[in-house]
């Protein structure tokens, strides 16, 4: 448990689980149907027209749909203002007098996505100086090196992230995953190419017409084999997101659970942002009576060696932990509770290191805390008020593990479950539709077919191969 999480873990966690879905939703949303717009902004270019009057038309037509998109997702959360809202998976119920209260914030958040989705569809549906549009590659050209390259890259780092110091582990592993999926098309689309040539090539040596034209577009437009696999891929890669977050959140909330269990409230962890050797012995004479008083120092040397806790105390507590001081020969003093203190320490931090010091005082690198073990359990109300009369205002005063506790209740892995079920229902919306457009566009094609065929039967076995 030594290698813990920063607060920032669980909202890097819900961005990568359905922030960047519901990203690909938008640019997807954005660029569905886009042949005929794309042929309107080249006539545009053609005419003498700017991005600024392309900009304009693009945003007539999309303001429309994108600001009732944003009134109709306001429907459940007006719902919500008016009637208390559970939350199925998580058991957590929504006050709707708060959300009543963040009207504001809300209309402020609504007016910025309007604004980002608009944004989205004039960055989708440019076009270039020489009047090419720039749309989104097709993969009917090659493939560039690069991005099979950048995808490696992004699978490097899924792999490396546990050789990574610890705290950088969860970023590491995320942004590889974001990258890997970011340029996973490229991918699939050279396999896909290859796999449309050898469908063809089947197919004629065989004789089976489906086949052959299914394969021939396959390799000619890949983009609707891509997208459908991408949105299995993504949806599988969120599902395995699910279960590294719940299995890295959720196992401290179970180890948090399990500490309180053993020792309850008996460790006591106090951050401030400084501390001097006066004040130190003020708070020491504010404890209960009993407490024992230790500094914690964190040291981490990086990814070559395991970080460790060097814990610092007077040769009396010290002794009362059963740990000898520096050129003491006198026997310990101490009972089986200060022992399983020591070993819950060792739990949380990892390798602890005791060191005997004269006075204690705290550094304002924010690499250093106190520890104030009691003798019983319920005394951390004390504890806080013995912190609160300091005159740091930054000071934090949590129970050894105390901060997961809130997780476990709140069901942290619940959660995850919700958020990570909703970026796959934002994928599969996505895929579906983008796989839509493309065989919208396919039927046309094919349609000759009809003519020297006289049945349907062609058009069932091209769209299954």
């Amino acid at each position: 448990m030594a290698d813990q999480p920063s607060v920032t873990s669980p909202v890097l966690a819900l961005w990568a689980l359905t922030g960047l879905p519901a990203l690909a939703l938008a640019v997807v949303a954005a660029r569905v149907g886009s042949r005929t717009r794309d042929r309107r902004s080249g006539l545009l270019q053609a005419l003498g027209g700017t991005w600024r009057h392309r900009m304009i038309v693009n945003i007539g037509e999309a303001a429309i749909p994108a600001a009732l998109g944003t009134l109709i997702a306001f429907v459940p959360y007006g719902m919500a203002s008016i009637w208390d809202t559970r939350l199925a998976p998580t058991g957590y119920i929504l006050d709707h007098r708060d959300l009543w209260a963040a009207w504001p914030a809300a209309m402020a958040s609504a007016a910025v996505s309007l604004l980002v989705v608009l944004g989205i569809v004039v960055g989708t549906h440019r076009i270039a100086r020489d009047g090419t549009s720039t749309r989104p590659a097709s993969f009917t050209s090659r493939v560039p090196a690069w991005r099979l390259a950048a995808c490696g890259v992004g699978v490097a780092l899924v792999l490396t992230s546990q050789y990574v110091p610890r705290k950088a582990q969860l970023v590491v592993f995320t942004c590889g995953t974001v990258v890997m999926w970011a340029f996973l098309s490229s991918v699939v689309a050279l396999l896909t190419r290859h796999l449309g040539s050898w469908l063809a090539a089947n197919g004629r040596r065989r004789g089976h017409a489906g086949r052959m034209i299914g394969g021939r577009w396959t390799h000619a437009h890949p983009g609707v084999i891509v997208r459908l696999a991408l949105a299995m891929v993504i949806g599988i890669g969120i599902v395995a997101q699910m279960q590294v977050w719940t299995s890295r959140l959720g196992s401290h909330s179970q180890a948090a659970v399990a500490t309180h269990q053993r020792i309850k409230d008996t460790v006591i962890e106090v951050t401030v942002g400084g501390m001097t050797v006066p004040e130190t012995d003020r708070f020491r004479s504010s404890l209960p009576s009993g407490s024992i008083l230790l500094n914690r120092t964190f040291n981490d040397p990086g990814a070559s060696r395991d970080p460790w806790t060097t814990i610092g105390g007077s040769c009396r507590d010290l002794r009362r932990l059963h740990v000898t001081c520096a050129d003491d020969t006198s026997a310990v003093t101490g009972d089986g509770a200060q022992l399983a203190k020591v070993e819950e320490m060792r739990r949380w931090y990892g390798d602890l290191r005791f060191t005997q010091v004269s006075r204690i005082s705290v550094k304002p690198d924010g690499t250093q805390s106190l520890l104030v073990l009691t003798p019983a359990p319920g005394q951390l109300a004390a504890v806080k008020q013995a912190a609160f009369t300091l005159p740091n205002p930054s000071v934090q005063v949590e129970a050894l593990g105390g901060n997961w506790l809130g997780s476990s209740r709140s069901r942290l892995p619940n959660w995850i479950q919700l958020f990570g079920v909703t970026g796959i229902l934002f994928i599969l919306v996505a895929g579906s539709m983008s796989a839509a457009a493309e065989f919208v566009r396919v039927r046309r094609a094919l349609a000759p077919l009809s003519v020297l065929t006289g049945h349907r039967r062609v058009f069932r076995s091209v769209t299954s191969w």
